[in-house]
């Protein structure tokens, strides 16, 4: 059995694709967990000058912060399904062959779903008193 390699220009578009969410979370827990000064300023001028008022380019921005390692996570499971997944062999129910070429896209999606289940988590909790609508105005 041959097992194709991931074309390079797939994984460099998906880890592309993570920076945006990466750097945001880095600089949220360096400015806010950490309250490192240095980062926390910059970042706050940054994200009220270019993320919070509604035009096109926050919106464009946001979408890359937050849907970002979803698109990363879709881009890379069909192929790596089809290339290291095998259904029904032998008396094994699932067969998945991690090869050197497959573990950089592994790894886009376990970072992408990690910071997906970051950013909806962030979501649902900053949101959670509108979302049961023990809050009038959201």
């Amino acid at each position: 059995m041959t097992i194709e390699r991931y074309p390079t220009r797939a994984k460099l578009i998906s880890a592309a694709l993570l920076l945006p969410g990466l750097l945001f979370l880095t600089a949220v827990a360096l400015g806010y967990a950490f309250n490192v000064q240095g980062v926390r300023l910059p970042f706050d001028r940054f994200t009220t000058a270019y993320l919070v008022p509604l035009n096109r380019l926050s919106i464009l921005l946001n979408a890359l912060i937050v849907l970002g390692p979803v698109v990363a996570v879709l881009a890379n499971l069909i192929p790596f399904i089809r290339r290291n997944v095998q259904f029904n062999v032998g008396q094994e129910l699932v067969t998945i062959h991690i090869t050197r070429s497959s573990l950089l896209p592994l790894a886009i999606m376990v970072i992408g779903l990690g910071l997906a289940a970051i950013f909806f988590s962030y979501f649902l909790a900053e949101n959670w008193q509108c979302i049961i609508g023990a809050k009038v105005h959201c």
